[in-house]
């Protein structure tokens, strides 16, 4: 059995990962009564399931334009790397890539009808990236939508990331941009798509433009090797390119599914100062700006005709039969900023065991389509992925402790044999963040603690969290090529993550928990009998001089310490810390 792949990269462009793996649960079915047969039937549906996206936002795309950013290349190439990863596994056709599905979105500034149409107009031109489809980047050239328009523009920027262009973007045919328009004909790359070379004219033409927009979606949309990256529209999507309009294949959710909501203060603000709605809103809008490629398990086939969504080109009619009933209300701005994924549910369960309801339009949920929703939900892409961050410190001279930087570390999160597992070094603050897959798991952290700062390779992207196979699980199967040859003899920490109680000082637990981590005690702290508590609190307060401050003062200062105060080595304070056990 192949290690699941485990991959989630986030920069400032967009979002690259694998979703949380799916639960498969016993089909539930029953004997159908002998008088009833042929006519009754137990009936079962596949669920349409996600397992990887890329996500495109902010430096993706310009305000109001769908022209792709030269600065989406990271994104397309870690997306290779992931569908390769993906298709290497595939037992059934290991040729072939899981089906994917193009997905654009908006911001809410303007007018709904207008979104819709930027909203496929964005998507449509990142599955033209993926399949080198030259009509549709064509098509969004000659055919301007609004502030949307790529001419000339649009050659300018591509003419510049190829290296022929160095005047500025300022979407008139000059003579710089003419004069680059020459070089790139001149040039190897200067050919149509029978090969022939191009006439020199300086004549961005109808000969010209697609030879400039297949040289320009190679040079973004490559694999980590650099070689040419291609998505075929006939099997690697859902719809399998038979819809005209590729229904199934591509979609524009114009604004209907923000991940990110304004208060009611923030918007009224923004009503009443232009620019402050420039020089803040649309900045913080980019997150609602955005296109996601959703990768859908191996062999997922769909029937364009029965497809809910409709084409990128229509309208948002046939989308409301689709809607919540309450979509007004989850997109509305509320009492406070709210984001997609964060403070979910609806109904509570109270301390009395009754249910609470807390109204939709003070939650996370801000999506307006439930079929979106369904996927969106689980998708790093999509839910603002959370981090459990754990620092250490070690003893220094004087009797003071300094960060433990620099130092590699293997995180295995969770007990599964095949859970995912990250490799990289501490910061400069003696810090780690690992992302949340699971809000109450057992991680196992091996960290090197006695050897020497290391940095690792840029060239091997650090930053990124790498899927690794557990120790028994054959090697070269998923993208665990990066063990450190030595970490067997790291020194292993256990957390019982999500199980830190919240930050009240009043809260008993929760200070033992913290006093824990800052190395008092020896037993686990919701077995400490009084004395041992109480021991700890007098241990604390010594090495903090803090022995004349109130109780109250000490638990404040435990839970700044452990929660709040950054490590750094010129900070004096900070550096009065104890070593962390976690």
């Amino acid at each position: 059995m192949a290690s699941p792949i485990f991959m989630l990269d986030i920069d400032p462009v967009g979002v690259v990962a694998t979703h949380p793996r799916h639960l498969e649960l016993p089909a539930l079915v029953a004997p159908v009564p002998e008088g009833d047969a042929p006519k009754s039937h137990n009936t079962l549906r596949a669920r349409l399931l996600a397992i990887g996206c890329m996500r495109l936002f902010k430096e993706g795309f310009a305000f109001d334009s769908s022209l792709v950013s030269p600065l989406a290349e990271r994104s397309f190439t870690r997306l290779a790397k992931l569908l390769l990863a993906i298709r290497k596994q595939d037992d059934a056709d290991p040729k072939r890539f899981p089906p994917c599905s193009v997905f654009g979105h908006t911001d809410p500034t303007g007018e709904v009808g207008y979104n819709k149409t930027l909203s496929g107009r964005r998507a449509r031109a990142v599955y033209a990236v993926l399949t080198r489809d030259t009509d549709i980047w064509d098509d969004l050239y000659q055919h301007a939508h609004g502030g949307d328009d790529w001419r000339h523009r649009g050659l300018q920027v591509m003419l510049r990331r190829l290296g022929f262009f160095s005047g500025d973007d300022n979407g008139k045919l000059d003579e710089p941009t003419k004069d680059a328009v020459e070089a790139f004909q001149r040039s190897p790359l200067g050919v149509d798509d029978k090969g022939a070379p191009l006439k020199p004219d300086r004549d961005p033409g109808k000969a010209t433009r697609p030879a400039i927009y297949r040289a320009y979606m190679d040079a973004i949309c490559h694999d980590p090797d650099g070689k040419r990256f291609v998505l075929d529209p006939k099997a690697d999507f859902l719809g399998k390119g038979s819809d005209a309009n590729l229904r199934g294949d591509v979609q524009g959710c114009g604004e209907l599914n923000p991940v990110f909501v304004f208060s009611k203060d923030d918007e009224a603000n923004f009503r009443k100062d232009p620019v402050l709605a420039k020089s803040v809103r649309d900045p913080l809008n980019a997150a609602n700006r955005r296109v996601v490629v959703y990768v859908f398990d191996h062999g997922t086939e769909v029937d364009p005709t029965t497809w809910p969504c409709p084409h990128s080109r229509d309208d948002d009619t046939k989308c409301k039969v689709r809607l919540w009933s309450d979509h007004l209300k989850r997109r509305n701005p509320g009492p406070e900023q709210r984001e997609f994924g964060t403070n979910m549910p609806v109904l509570t369960v109270g301390e009395d065991g009754a249910l609470v309801e807390q109204l939709v339009e003070q939650t996370g949920n801000t999506m307006a389509c439930r079929f979106y929703h369904g996927f969106a939900v689980r998708s790093p892409c999509e839910v603002k992925v959370k981090e459990w961050v754990v620092r250490f410190k070690v003893d220094a001279p004087e009797g003071k402790q300094v960060p433990l930087q620099n130092r590699r570390y293997v995180a295995q999160l969770g007990e599964a044999q095949f859970a995912a597992v990250i490799r990289n070094t501490t910061d400069a603050n003696g810090e780690l963040r690992l992302p949340t897959l699971d809000e109450h798991t057992r991680i196992t952290l091996k960290l090197d603690v006695s050897g020497k700062p290391t940095k690792l390779d840029e060239s091997k992207t650090p930053s990124e969290p790498r899927a690794a196979e557990s120790d028994t699980a054959s090697r070269g199967d998923g993208f665990d090529t990066d063990r450190f040859p030595d970490e067997d003899r790291f020194r292993t920490f256990i957390f019982d993550a999500g199980a830190l109680e919240a930050a009240e000082p009043d809260n008993d637990l929760a200070i033992k928990q913290r006093l824990y981590n800052l190395g008092f005690g020896e037993h686990a702290p919701d077995q400490w009998p009084a004395a041992e508590f109480d021991n700890a609190m007098r241990l604390y307060r010594h090495r903090r001089t803090l022995d004349n401050a109130s109780d109250d003062v000490v638990r404040k200062k435990i839970i700044s310490e452990h929660d709040v105060e950054d490590a750094t080595p010129e900070d004096d304070d900070e550096n009065e810390a104890a070593p962390a056990n976690g």
